[in-house]
């Protein structure tokens, strides 16, 4: 058995390995993003998604298992989608990018930036690179796919390689249940505090 020492060398070889295509995920993530505060006063995005008040976009019980269960499932997805040659992938984080800026930015103007970063932060910068992980580990699995194909590899991943991608997305998913905790307890318990007329409404 690999000592700890050994495995964490490994893992930073995964995310080195995997580099350039979590910079295209936040690159996709960011575009998404720009769209979103553009739509705003422009298109009517809460009708678009089927819903009547801001509210209604977040969970109805705002427990850990509940964020956990809805970030494993666009998590699982980046993932899948690289069998649709990664269009989903993409889709999963424009789309996400688009709802963080259409929702993020009438709450800056309304309430603060303050507030939103306090809203955001704490749980998103562990929650959004996790995110960018996975998508990361589909756009490389899709490179190599594409290189195999065109016989510029002998083969899609050898052992070790297949390995490091496991346990990088074992820590990816680790990190994204932290940040589910972090965002019942850690994000609100702030919100509430330092906002106490406000807190209670969650960016």
């Amino acid at each position: 058995m690999a000592s700890p020492r050994n495995q964490l060398g490994e893992l930073r070889l995964a995310f080195y390995e995997h580099w350039p295509y979590f910079k295209l995920a936040v690159a996709l993530f960011t575009i998404g993003i720009l769209i979103g505060i553009l739509m705003v006063d422009r298109v009517d995005l809460l009708a678009i998604l089927g819903v009547e008040e801001l509210d209604e976009v977040f969970p109805e019980e705002f427990t850990t298992l509940v964020i956990l269960v809805n970030n494993s499932i666009v998590f699982i997805l980046a993932l899948v989608g690289v069998l649709s040659f990664g269009l989903l992938t993409v889709m999963i984080l424009l789309t996400n990018g688009i709802l963080v800026g259409y929702i993020a930015t009438p709450i800056a103007q309304d309430v603060g930036i303050d507030f939103l970063l306090v809203g955001l932060l704490p749980h998103g910068i562990l929650e959004l690179p996790a995110f960018f992980v996975a998508s990361a580990v589909t756009f490389r699995l899709l490179h190599r796919f594409i290189l195999r194909i065109t016989n510029r590899r002998e083969r899609l991943l050898d052992e070790g390689e297949l390995k490091r991608i496991v346990m990088l997305l074992v820590a990816a998913w680790v990190v994204l249940a932290i940040a589910a905790a972090i965002e019942v307890h850690v994000t609100v318990w702030l919100l509430e505090t330092l906002y106490p007329d406000i807190g209670s409404e969650q960016p």
